[in-house]
Protein backbone atom coordinates (compact mmCIF):
# COMPACT_ATOMS: atom_id res chain seq x y z
CA UNK A 1 0.00 0.00 0.00
CA UNK A 2 2.85 2.75 0.79
CA UNK A 3 4.69 1.78 -2.17
CA UNK A 4 1.64 2.16 -4.18
CA UNK A 5 1.04 5.87 -2.66
CA UNK A 6 4.62 6.36 -3.31
CA UNK A 7 4.18 5.20 -7.16
CA UNK A 8 0.76 8.06 -7.52
CA UNK A 9 2.67 10.44 -5.74
CA UNK A 10 5.50 10.03 -8.04
CA UNK A 11 3.50 10.08 -11.03
CA UNK A 12 1.99 13.29 -10.45
CA UNK A 13 5.69 14.63 -9.70
CA UNK A 14 7.11 13.13 -12.84
CA UNK A 15 4.33 14.74 -14.80
CA UNK A 16 5.32 17.92 -13.72
CA UNK A 17 8.92 17.99 -14.47
CA UNK A 18 7.81 16.60 -17.88
CA UNK A 19 4.90 19.90 -18.25
CA UNK A 20 8.37 21.65 -17.59
CA UNK A 21 10.56 20.33 -20.02
CA UNK A 22 7.78 20.86 -22.64
CA UNK A 23 7.38 24.48 -21.89
CA UNK A 24 10.84 25.94 -20.28
CA UNK A 25 12.31 28.38 -22.59
CA UNK A 26 14.45 31.80 -22.95
CA UNK A 27 12.64 34.33 -21.73
CA UNK A 28 10.79 32.35 -19.16
CA UNK A 29 10.98 33.36 -15.69
CA UNK A 30 11.65 30.95 -12.68
CA UNK A 31 8.57 32.38 -11.40
CA UNK A 32 6.70 31.00 -13.73
CA UNK A 33 7.94 27.54 -13.64
CA UNK A 34 6.50 27.53 -10.19
CA UNK A 35 3.14 28.87 -10.94
CA UNK A 36 3.20 26.18 -14.04
CA UNK A 37 4.58 23.04 -11.53
CA UNK A 38 1.63 24.60 -8.68
CA UNK A 39 -0.82 24.38 -10.90
CA UNK A 40 -0.69 21.35 -12.73
CA UNK A 41 0.23 19.38 -9.38
CA UNK A 42 -2.66 21.18 -7.29
CA UNK A 43 -5.17 20.48 -10.52
CA UNK A 44 -3.95 16.59 -9.73
CA UNK A 45 -5.20 16.94 -6.19
CA UNK A 46 -1.55 16.92 -4.72
CA UNK A 47 0.21 19.39 -2.53
CA UNK A 48 3.75 20.75 -3.19
CA UNK A 49 5.79 19.55 -0.77
CA UNK A 50 7.89 22.42 -0.61
CA UNK A 51 4.98 25.79 -0.30
CA UNK A 52 5.44 27.23 3.38
CA UNK A 53 8.20 24.10 4.64
CA UNK A 54 9.79 25.86 6.86
CA UNK A 55 8.97 29.49 5.30
CA UNK A 56 9.83 28.41 2.14
CA UNK A 57 7.80 30.65 -0.23
CA UNK A 58 7.11 28.51 -3.30
CA UNK A 59 6.29 25.46 -4.86
CA UNK A 60 9.09 24.62 -6.43
CA UNK A 61 13.04 25.11 -5.94
CA UNK A 62 14.89 26.41 -9.48
CA UNK A 63 18.52 26.71 -9.42
CA UNK A 64 20.20 28.93 -12.56
CA UNK A 65 24.16 28.26 -13.46
CA UNK A 66 26.22 28.48 -10.27
CA UNK A 67 23.25 28.45 -7.85
CA UNK A 68 23.67 24.55 -6.79
CA UNK A 69 20.40 24.08 -5.19
CA UNK A 70 16.96 25.13 -3.50
CA UNK A 71 16.82 28.57 -5.32
CA UNK A 72 13.99 30.61 -5.11
CA UNK A 73 11.72 30.92 -8.10
CA UNK A 74 10.69 34.77 -8.66
CA UNK A 75 10.03 37.20 -11.48
CA UNK A 76 13.27 38.70 -11.92
CA UNK A 77 15.36 35.55 -12.32
CA UNK A 78 14.72 35.21 -16.63
CA UNK A 79 16.03 32.53 -18.27
CA UNK A 80 18.44 33.55 -20.72
CA UNK A 81 20.36 31.57 -23.97
CA UNK A 82 22.82 29.47 -22.61
CA UNK A 83 21.72 29.12 -19.00
CA UNK A 84 21.04 25.99 -17.27
CA UNK A 85 18.85 25.55 -14.55
CA UNK A 86 17.80 22.43 -12.00
CA UNK A 87 14.06 22.46 -11.60
CA UNK A 88 13.27 20.38 -8.19
CA UNK A 89 9.83 19.12 -7.79
CA UNK A 90 8.09 17.52 -4.36
CA UNK A 91 4.83 16.46 -4.14
CA UNK A 92 2.55 15.29 -1.63
CA UNK A 93 -0.03 13.12 -2.71
CA UNK A 94 -2.31 11.44 -0.09
CA UNK A 95 0.06 11.80 2.47
CA UNK A 96 2.60 10.20 0.77
CA UNK A 97 5.76 12.01 -0.93
CA UNK A 98 7.85 12.17 -4.04
CA UNK A 99 10.82 13.91 -4.88
CA UNK A 100 13.27 14.46 -8.42
CA UNK A 101 14.70 16.72 -10.26
CA UNK A 102 15.91 17.77 -14.06
CA UNK A 103 18.67 19.92 -15.23
CA UNK A 104 17.60 21.76 -18.40
CA UNK A 105 19.77 23.66 -21.30
CA UNK A 106 18.20 26.74 -22.30
CA UNK A 107 19.03 27.07 -26.12
CA UNK A 108 23.12 26.29 -26.82
CA UNK A 109 25.71 26.61 -23.92
CA UNK A 110 29.19 26.59 -23.05
CA UNK A 111 31.16 23.67 -23.07
CA UNK A 112 32.13 23.77 -19.69
CA UNK A 113 28.14 23.93 -18.68
CA UNK A 114 27.17 21.29 -20.37
CA UNK A 115 29.96 19.00 -19.73
CA UNK A 116 28.66 19.48 -16.02
CA UNK A 117 25.30 18.77 -17.66
CA UNK A 118 26.17 15.34 -18.69
CA UNK A 119 28.39 14.44 -16.44
CA UNK A 120 26.98 12.02 -13.34
CA UNK A 121 28.43 11.18 -10.18
CA UNK A 122 28.27 6.96 -9.76
CA UNK A 123 27.12 7.34 -6.42
CA UNK A 124 23.90 9.35 -7.05
CA UNK A 125 23.33 6.60 -9.83
CA UNK A 126 19.69 4.77 -8.20
CA UNK A 127 21.38 1.79 -7.22
CA UNK A 128 23.52 3.40 -5.18
CA UNK A 129 21.85 5.44 -3.09
CA UNK A 130 20.16 4.49 -0.12
CA UNK A 131 16.95 6.14 1.00
CA UNK A 132 18.55 6.16 4.68
CA UNK A 133 21.40 8.04 3.63
CA UNK A 134 21.52 11.47 5.25
CA UNK A 135 22.15 14.23 3.06
CA UNK A 136 25.14 15.92 4.84
CA UNK A 137 27.01 12.70 4.22
CA UNK A 138 26.88 13.75 0.42
CA UNK A 139 27.78 17.14 0.52
CA UNK A 140 31.42 16.22 0.73
CA UNK A 141 31.15 13.80 -2.59
CA UNK A 142 28.96 16.51 -4.50
CA UNK A 143 31.88 18.99 -3.72
CA UNK A 144 34.61 16.54 -4.88
CA UNK A 145 32.66 15.52 -7.50
CA UNK A 146 32.25 19.32 -8.61
CA UNK A 147 36.17 20.03 -8.29
CA UNK A 148 37.22 17.48 -11.29
CA UNK A 149 34.94 19.60 -13.31
CA UNK A 150 36.97 23.07 -12.04
CA UNK A 151 33.49 23.93 -10.38
CA UNK A 152 34.07 25.64 -6.57
CA UNK A 153 31.25 24.71 -4.02
CA UNK A 154 31.38 27.45 -1.41
CA UNK A 155 28.05 27.40 0.20
CA UNK A 156 26.07 24.11 0.61
CA UNK A 157 22.45 24.33 2.40
CA UNK A 158 19.30 23.89 2.49
CA UNK A 159 15.99 24.44 3.65
CA UNK A 160 14.90 20.76 4.27
CA UNK A 161 15.85 19.46 8.06
CA UNK A 162 15.30 15.90 9.46
CA UNK A 163 12.38 15.04 11.70
CA UNK A 164 8.23 15.22 11.26
CA UNK A 165 6.16 17.49 9.15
Amino acid sequence: EQIEGIRRSGVVNTGALDLVAQEIHAGMTTLEIDEMVYDYTVSHGAIPAPLNYEGFPKSVCTSINEVVCHGIPNEFDVLEEGDIINVDVSTILDGYYSDASRMFVIGQTTPEKQKLVDSHAPESTPENVSTSRMVASSIPTVMFFASLFGFIMRAFGGFMRGGKR
